[in-house]
């Protein structure tokens, strides 16, 4: 099978281009797609060819010269398709689990594909994305749109798919103020995925919006939202559970000083934040981070208490007493010391597990370089699995003021990325006439393909 099409390209001057593409191949012996004539990439099996109905542009794309993925690329991933005549979402995550490929891979055998290391990303990591007329798709990776929604409104599945993500991977506790750092898109749908959370748990927690300007509380309230705050109103204000969504510096700052309990980042930007420099790995990854101080292990104590075997990396830093706790409760976990400032690539590769994920479960730091280290190592990529789980003993003095208010409030970091396609489905036909409502109001405009420069300007 082939087709032929032109197509347009997002370059690193942030500007798209057209080019021409051809896809060859079939869904049993794989693909080759092809650049002005020039072999781009190889797909193995189990791609199936879409043809692209519509596709959302979100903040991952306004942002996509920043992440660390090669351009140029045909991006945009919230994409809704055309498949055996029925209109269809996609999931992005291109892992042996996704193609239905057999594998001997640790994170597709425990139902991970979405961190599959091998998998591909549709719109952002190398896999051609929906701002195309065709796209490759893995063929476990497709889910039909309901006949109670409308194709065009359907892009807001995978991004809604996200959100619900993040609301069920917290736990939202009766009486909580949970706050939501911007109002746009996607902290929209946040807001929307936690009112119908709190809807189907029956729980009394209030939802907060924190938005710039006073233009964005309306559809804020529309979306669920209980009270909204401009960002000039903060002023003594904390709440329990802050998700930030805007995907900018000054918002996942102002997510760290409204929080009391524990921050939820959702959005990435690709940029440093008070010497964080891999916040977008952290994100990607779906790390989570807690402040470890000698006498205060509960945090510790519950992710070393699993059954299963696991791997630590203790920086030779930490402190002694914290070292031979671990030592003396946990001798099922395998415990690995080293000189995290000085040690070197081949000394570090002969360190990392050689069974399971090949990777470290948790780690424990005693500086935000370090912290940075372990998320990506140069020359060797991440250090910690995807979903492990970092401590950082410290007092935060050293880095700036609000990693001294992390310590100070011990708060927990959180992060999450994609989210589960069928389950949210499910809750959107489950109250398909107001998703409809709202979501006719969320999308601003729609553009042809032609015209995408121009809808990324108004975007």
């Amino acid at each position: 099978m082939e087709v032929s099409f032109v197509a347009y390209e997002y370059r690193s001057d942030e500007i798209f281009h057209k080019a021409k593409y051809r896809y060859q191949g079939s869904i049993d012996n794989g693909w080759k797609i092809y650049c002005n004539d020039k072999l781009l990439e190889s797909l193995g099996a189990g791609y199936e060819l879409l043809q692209s109905l519509h596709c959302g542009i979100c903040a991952t794309d306004m942002v996509r010269a920043k992440l660390p993925f090669s351009l140029p690329q045909i991006t945009g991933h919230e994409v809704v398709a055309l498949f055996s005549a029925q209109p269809v979402v996609v999931d992005i995550n291109a892992s042996h689990l996704a193609r239905g490929v057999s594998h001997s891979c640790y994170y597709c055998e425990h139902l991970m594909g979405a961190h599959c290391p091998d998998r591909l990303t549709l719109g952002i990591d190398r896999l051609p994305g929906g701002f195309s007329p065709y796209l490759l798709v893995p063929k476990n990776a497709i889910y039909p749109v309901p006949e109670s929604i409308d194709p065009r409104l359907a892009v807001v599945i995978e991004p809604f798919a996200a959100a619900l993500h993040a609301v069920e991977s917290m736990t939202i506790y009766e009486g909580a103020r949970v706050a939501v750092v911007g109002a746009g898109r996607l902290g929209l749908l946040l807001i929307f995925a936690l009112a119908l959370f709190r809807k189907g748990a029956r729980l009394k927690f209030t939802i907060h919006g924190i938005v710039r300007h006073s233009a964005l509380s309306n559809n804020c309230l529309l979306f669920g939202a209980d009270e909204v705050l401009l960002t000039s109103d903060l002023v003594g204000k904390q709440y329990d559970i802050v998700y930030d969504t805007s995907g900018s510096v000054s918002g996942f700052q102002q997510a760290m000083a409204l929080a009391n309990v524990s921050v939820h980042v959702k959005s990435t930007h690709g940029l440093p934040v008070d010497g964080f420099a891999q916040l977008t790995r952290f994100v990607i990854d779906e790390l989570s981070l807690f402040p470890l101080a000698d006498g205060q292990r509960d945090r510790l104590q519950a992710a070393l208490s699993q059954n299963r075997k696991s791997y630590l990396l203790l920086d030779e830093k930490i402190s002694q007493a914290t070292k031979n706790w671990i030592v003396m409760n946990y001798t099922r976990h395998t415990v690995l010391q080293c000189d995290l400032t000085h040690i070197t690539i081949s000394e570090m590769k002969q360190l990392l597990p050689k069974e399971g994920f090949k990777k470290f479960d948790f780690a424990l730091v005693s500086s935000l370089s370090n912290l940075n280290k372990v998320i990506f190592f140069p020359g060797l990529g991440n250090l910690l699995r995807a979903k492990g789980v970092l401590f950082w003993q410290g007092n935060g003095f050293e880095e700036s003021a609000l990693w001294a208010a992390f310590f100070k409030k011990s708060l927990s970091l959180y992060s999450s990325r994609c989210g589960d396609f069928p389950r949210a489905i499910s809750m959107i036909e489950q109250n398909a006439k107001l998703f409809s409502t709202l979501i006719t109001q969320y999308i601003t405009g729609c553009f042809e393909l032609e015209q995408i420069n121009q809808a990324f300007d108004q975007a």
